[in-house]
Parts: structure tokens; sequence; C-alpha cells
């Protein structure tokens, strides 16, 4: 017992006499016991002497990286410790003290683009960080630092075009160029010179040299019927308006521009009438009449007239001393409320622009259209207070609230006067208008006779389009205004509270009828109330009563309404009919007798 004693003690005696750079080194007991420490060192070490130590790192898994002698999972940038220098993963990169990621990154799906190692959607605009330049997604294209959508335009259907992002009919002419310069009297053009014109020499015997030379002859003198055109007619000037066949109406304006030194400048389709209107505009100092005798004359054209200016009728009055909304009562619109109220009828204020937003109109505007294309549209009190009368649904008691308003932008106001319109824009609002399916027309806005205006009304008038219009403001003594004075329109006079003619109003025996215009209250731009008087707000209570009148006959032709609204009207004593038209308007009368129009007829 005592000898095993002493050799456990002499064995921890010369453990414990090693020295301290050894004392970390792992020991098998063994190889202790059997007296053979150099000869059993596992992978990764080796023998000195007795003892067994590690030999270099221990190598990694792919994916990890050895960090403070464990081998850790690999982020994605490492930071090495010290003064160490490791070697990087497979696909990374040193860059200073760090291991970062290299290669092509990784593609993103359709509408994700790769920010920050990671594939985000792609917003409107991609903002690059840090100036690195990353690519930008399918669809894509890089716009500095902003990645932007790559828009293809849809094709149009055949026979249309791409206009300010909508497609529509083909422009005749599509392109307009500028007629080469007429040369002066006397000169011929031959390329881009004119020539003076040489006459061919003659014999001495037909024609002595000392001949004095021929004086020009002066130009021709211009018809009456001609001058009639633009005399007392406000128009534009210099510009022309040509109704032409539209099957060759290209072919036809470009001949034209040549010959007499024109410039087309817009052209119009009109279905309704099977043409093609063109604007032309004179490229020199002509006088229009001038021009317009010569057009007369040309067998290619079906018509030829100025471009004529409408105003529309209206008048503010200050001081109001009046019940605020007499109107109503005076049409008995409440009674006649109780049978119709204008649901589903389409019809179309041809005015100016409107506030859409006024809670009297809010919900009422079914669709809406400019014809002016001449700026941008902006809410005017004219269109805002013709277009409240007619479907007021809030405070105000509208004339037809239940009725589907077509807005269509023909008017717009100057710096100074009424807002205007020209021939053009109102034979284009008209067109418009019937294609998207308007019944009754509300025209407040008079202007000179327009031939061609007319020519438009009676053919959407046999189509069954009714047009209601004011009889103007010029005064007991003015001419007849239009379009009112066509016969396809009825013509509204305005009377005031009492029954009484308007002051203002024109007078002739194209009045239809009578209805409260003075001192009327109407909503105005800017969620307000305006009180205003004119034959316009006449019209529009008539154009009102016509819709309740189609709610309760689809059918109704134009000369059916109009006679329904002329045997009901309520006739002043001794009334003159070139101031009063048939009498003042009665809705609950005309809705009363629609059984009997037959009879009425």
């Amino acid at each position: 017992m005592r000898t095993r004693v002493a050799a456990a003690a002499a064995l921890l005696f010369a453990f414990l006499a090693l020295p301290m750079s050894a004392a970390n080194a792992q020991f098998p007991l063994r190889d202790v016991e059997a007296g053979k420490l150099a000869g059993h060192c596992g992978p990764g070490r080796k023998a000195i002497g007795r003892l067994c130590i590690n030999v270099g790192p221990k190598l990694c898994p792919p994916g990890r990286i050895r960090l403070k002698g464990h081998c850790a999972k690999l982020p994605d940038r490492v930071v090495i410790p010290g003064n160490i220098t490791l070697p990087c993963p497979k696909g990374h990169k040193r860059r200073g003290k760090r291991c970062v990621e290299v290669g092509t990154p990784q593609v993103c799906p359709p509408g994700r683009v790769r920010r920050h190692g990671a594939c985000v959607k792609t917003p409107d605009d991609v903002a690059n960080p840090g100036g690195i330049v990353e690519p930008c997604p399918k669809g894509h294209k890089r716009l500095g630092k902003r990645c932007i959508e790559i828009v293809t335009p849809q094709p149009c259907p055949k026979g249309q075009v791409l206009r300010r992002g909508k497609c529509g009919a083909v422009p005749v002419p599509p392109v307009v160029t500028f007629p080469e310069e007429a040369c002066r009297m006397g000169y011929e053009r031959r390329g881009k010179h004119c020539v003076a014109v040489v006459p061919p020499s003659s014999p001495p015997s037909i024609a002595p040299p000392t001949a004095p030379p021929k004086t020009a002859t002066p130009p021709p003198s211009v018809p009456p019927s001609i001058l009639a055109l633009t005399a007392n007619r406000p128009h534009r000037p210099r510009e022309i308006l040509v109704l032409l066949p539209t099957a060759d109406a290209q072919a036809r304006t470009t001949d034209l521009m040549r010959r007499h030194s024109l410039v087309a400048v817009d052209s119009l389709p009109i279905p309704l009438i099977d043409a093609t209107l063109v604007r032309l505009t004179l490229v020199d100092n002509r006088p229009l009449e001038q021009v317009l005798a010569a057009l007369a004359g040309d067998s290619s054209i079906q018509a030829a007239q100025p471009n004529y200016r409408f105003e529309a009728s209206e008048m503010h009055i200050a001081g109001v001393k009046h019940r605020l909304q007499y109107a109503p009562a005076k049409m008995r619109i409440p009674e006649a409320h109780a049978i119709a109220r204008g649901r589903g009828v389409k019809l179309a204020v041809i005015d100016t622009g409107i506030d859409e937003t006024h809670p009297e109109i809010a919900g009422a505007i079914a669709n809406r259209f400019d014809s002016l294309r001449e700026g941008a549209p902006r809410a005017e009190p004219h269109g805002t207070a013709i277009t409240g009368l007619i479907s007021a649904r809030l405070s105000l008691q509208g004339i037809a609230p239940e009725a589907r308003v077509l807005s269509v932008r023909a008017f717009a106001g100057g710096e100074s006067g009424p807002p205007q319109s020209t021939s053009l824009a109102l034979v284009r609002a008209i067109d418009w208008a019937f294609a998207a399916g308007a019944r009754v027309f509300n025209m407040s806005f008079a202007g000179p006779r327009d031939e061609l205006l007319g020519k438009v009304i009676a053919a959407a008038a046999r189509k069954g389009a009714i047009f209601v219009a004011a009889a103007g403001n010029g005064g007991p003594n003015a001419p007849p205004a239009y379009p009112g004075a066509f016969p396809d329109v009825i013509a509204v006079t305005a009377t005031d509270d009492r029954e009484q003619i308007y002051s203002a109003a024109t007078h002739g025996g194209h009045i239809a009828i009578a209805a409260p215009g003075v001192d009327i209250l109407a909503p105005a731009p800017g969620a307000v109330y305006d009180f205003s008087s004119g034959t316009s707000m006449a019209a529009a209570h008539v154009t009102g009563i016509v819709a309740l009148i189609l709610e309760r006959d689809p059918d109704a032709s134009p000369a059916a309404v109009r006679t329904i609204l002329t045997k009901t009207a309520r006739k002043p004593n001794a009334a003159d009919p070139a101031i009063f038209g048939a009498g003042h308007i009665d809705a609950l009368r005309a809705l009363e007798n629609l059984e009997t129009r037959a009879g009425l007829e």
C-alpha cells in the first residue's frame, strides 16, 4: 500500500513540474498509464515530447467563418477583429476590414426592384441611395437616379389617331401647311421665286412696239348677297367656314387652299348632315367679302360663310325687391312634380363651364364636353345658373331635378362683356350632344342669322331633337335673334313676378311662349347664389318643362311638344303674340293634356 501511494505522489509531482507553456495541452490519460505519450494525438494535434498540442485553426463549413475560436454564421458584413486578416468566403471580397458580397445581384420579379440586398415593390420614383447604379426592373428605364415606367401607347382602332392621350377621328386635313405666297399681279411662281410674266412677241403689223401697256383689270364687285353675310353680323375676322362632302373633304380642302390662298386650321365631320365643316383663314389682307364671293362660285363646296360670334343672353340685376323664388309657383311646378320630375331624360345645356361642385348641382351631370378647345374649362356664372334652374335639388326647386344633364362648354367669358362663342363651336356642341343621346337642347344665347347653324338644327329636329332658345335681350326694336328665330326652335321671352314682359326682351313673330325670367334666384360659382334677369333664365325654365313632358311621353315629336306648350299656355288679356307669344307657360296643364295631344295637333 505504501508503495502505491508513493508512486501516485511522484506522478503528481512530475505533472506539476511541467513548463507553463504546456499546461493547456490535452493529456490522454490512457497514454500516460501506458507510458506512450507521443503516439496517439488526434487530428489537428501534434506531439511535442510527451504532450499533444493544437496545430492551426479548425476549418469551418461553407457559409460560416471562424470568429474568436468558434465557427459563426456569416453576416452580410463581417468585421474582422484586431489586425488579423482572414480569407473571405466564396462570393465575397475584402473591402478594408469587411467582407462584402460580390457578383451579379439576384434578379427581382416584375414590379419589384433590388434595394439594400432585398427585392422591394417598385414605387413611382425609385431613389438610388449612395449613388450605386442598380438595374431597373423590366418595363422601366433609368432617368438619373430614378427608374421610370416605359409607357407604350395602346393602338387606336382603324380610322382613328391618338391625340392628347385619347383615340379620336382623323382630322381633315390631318396636317395643314401654308401654301406658297401668292405672287403680285404681273408675276408668276416658278419654284421658290416670283418671275415677271413676259408676253409673247407679236409682229409689228399687228401690235406695234410703241403701243401703250394694258392697265390692270379692277377686281370684280362683291354682290349684295355676299355683303349681307357680314353686314351687321358680328364674326371673327379673316375666318371662313366651308361645308364639303365628307367623302373627299381632304382632297377638296387641299385644292381650296391652293386656288384661293387659304389655310385650313380645323375640321369637323358632321354626321347629322353627312358633310364636313372646315375652318379656313386668309393668308393675306384681302377683304373677307371678296374671298366669300370667289367661293360662292366654286362648285366644289356646298356652302361658305363667316365664322359668326354669339353671346350668352343674360343681365345681372342688383337691388332685387321681390320674394326669393317665385318662378316655380308661377309655372305650377310643385303640382307638376307629382306627375313627372324629368327622370331619365337627357338634356344638353350648351353654355359656359359650370360649377359641378355646387350643392344644388352636385350629382346632376351625366357627361360633359368642351367644344371650344381654347384653354382650360372653368366654372362661370351663366352656365352654373342655367344648369341650376333646371336641376337644382337642395334648397332651390329645380324644374327637372331628376333629368340627366349633358354639360357642353361652348362659351367662355372674356375680360369684359358677356361670354362668347362661334359658329364652329356651336355646331360641334350640337353634333356631340346629339350623338350622346340628348333629346332636348337648351340654348340660352343669341346672335346673327347663321345658315349653317340652322341647317344642323333642322337636321337634328327631323330626327327628334327639341331645341329651346332665348328670344334675346336686344330690346323691343331689335331684329330677331338667332337661333331662337329659326322655325325649328322654341323661342322663349321673359316675364317678371307680375307676369309683365321683360323690358329688354326682343319682340317678334318668332316668339313661341313666355316664362319667368326677371329677378331669378339661381346658383353661382363657389357654392353661393345670385339674382339674374334675361330671356336665358326663361329658356332654362321651358327646357325643364320639356323634360317633364318627355318623361311622360318619350316618343313625343318636336312639333307635338311645341303644340302642347302653346295650346296649354295662359293667354293674357289682349296680349300681343309678337310680345308674349302664345302666353305664359303652365307646366301642370301641359302634363294633364298629354293624352289629348292628337286632338291638339
